[in-house]
C-alpha cells in the first residue's frame, strides 16, 4: 500500500528537516531497494570511502543488485566541500538507470532493479559499441553454423531410414497383376517408400476372391526370397479354367438296305431297321453314333474372378 508520493503537484508534501552543513557531510538518500538490502554499516563504509558522489552512489546500487535487490534502487549522494576547492560541481551527476548517457556496466537482469540497471546502455555512436555490434555479428554467425548443423543432421536421418526401407519386400498389386515391391507399404504423405521390384506375370483375377484381397492389401516378407516363394505359392491357389468334357447322343443313320420293298425316309427307316431284319450280304447301320456336345466344368471353390 502506498501511503506517501511525490508526483509533481501543489498538494504533494514532502518530508523537511534543515541541517547544518559541515565540510566533510556526505548525504545519501535513497529508496528501500537499497536499504533493505544493504546493511547500515556498509552504506556508511562506502559513502566515508569514495570521494566522487557518482562512484559512490554507482558502487551502492551495484551492492544492492549483487545482493538481489528485488524493489527499484534509487541512490542520491551529495559531499558538502569547500566551494573554493574546486570539487563543487555546479551540474548534478546522474548515473545508474536514471542517466540519459549511460556509464553502468552491464549486469545480469535477474531481478525487476537489474533490468531496470540493464536499460542503461551506450549510446550507438560511442566506441564502447565496436565490440558488442561484432559479439553480436558472432552470434548470428555461430546461430546460421547451428542451423545448418540441424538441416545436415535431419538430412542425413532422412536419408538413413530411407536407405533402410528400401531393405525391405513385400508381395502386392501392380494394376490387375501380382508384383513384388522393394520399401515399405507405408507412405509418408508425397513420399512414397516403395517401387515395383518385378511383375510376375500373376493376374489377380486367376486367384480366389480372398487371397486377391490379400495381396492388394500387401503382404509383407522377411527378404526377396521370402517374396519370391510367397509368389509360388500364390501360383498353387490359381483357380482352374473350364475344360469341355463329352456327353454322347444318339444320332440316326439310315440303313444301307430295306426290305419288304418299303421305301422310307430317313426318319421312317429308323423304325423299319428296327423292326426288319437285314437281307443277306447287307451292311448293317449303326444304331447310334456319338456326337460331342461341351458342358461347362466347375471351378475351385472360391474362384471365379475377382
Amino acid at each position: 500500500m502506498i501511503t506517501r508520493v511525490l508526483t509533481g503537484d501543489r498538494d504533494d508534501e514532502a518530508d523537511l528537516s534543515v541541517r547544518e552543513a559541515r565540510l566533510g557531510d556526505r548525504y545519501l538518500v535513497c529508496s528501500d531497494g537499497l536499504t533493505a538490502v544493504v546493511r547500515d554499516a556498509t552504506l556508511a563504509e562506502v559513502l566515508g570511502s569514495h570521494d566522487d558522489p557518482a562512484s559512490a552512489a554507482q558502487t551502492l546500487v551495484d551492492l544492492a543488485l549483487r545482493g538481489g535487490g528485488a524493489d527499484n534502487i534509487t541512490c542520491i549522494v551529495a559531499h558538502v566541500v569547500d566551494p573554493s576547492s574546486g570539487q563543487a560541481g555546479s551540474v548534478p551527476e546522474v548515473v545508474g538507470s536514471a542517466a540519459v548517457r549511460g556509464t553502468v556496466q552491464p549486469v545480469e537482469a535477474s531481478t525487476p532493479a537489474a533490468k531496470a540497471a540493464a536499460l542503461d546502455r551506450p549510446e550507438p555512436d560511442d566506441v564502447e559499441d565496436a565490440p558488442v555490434v561484432e559479439a553480436s555479428r558472432s552470434r548470428r554467425a555461430l546461430r546460421g553454423i547451428g542451423a545448418l548443423v540441424v538441416l545436415a543432421v535431419l538430412a542425413a536421418g532422412v536419408y538413413a531410414a530411407y536407405a533402410w526401407s528400401q531393405q525391405h519386400y513385400f508381395v502386392g498389386a501392380s494394376g490387375d497383376q501380382v508384383a513384388i515391391f522393394r520399401g515399405l507399404p507405408q507412405d509418408i504423405g508425397p513420399l512414397r517408400l516403395s517401387h515395383v521390384y518385378a511383375k510376375q506375370d500373376l493376374a489377380l483375377s486367376a486367384l480366389p476372391e480372398y487371397t486377391s484381397e490379400q495381396v492388394r492389401n500387401a503382404i509383407t516378407v522377411d527378404d526377396l526370397a521370402a517374396a519370391q516363394d510367397k509368389v509360388a505359392e500364390l501360383r498353387t491357389q490359381v483357380c482352374p479354367t473350364d475344360t469341355p468334357t463329352s456327353t454322347p447322343t444318339p444320332s440316326v443313320t439310315p440303313s444301307a438296305t430295306a426290305t419288304v420293298g418299303a421305301t422310307a425316309s430317313p426318319t421312317s427307316t429308323a423304325a423299319a431297321t428296327a423292326t426288319t431284319p437285314p437281307t443277306a450280304g447287307a451292311t448293317p447301320s449303326p444304331s447310334a453314333t456319338p456326337s460331342p456336345s461341351t458342358t461347362p466344368g466347375t471351378g475351385a471353390s472360391g474362384c471365379g474372378g475377382s
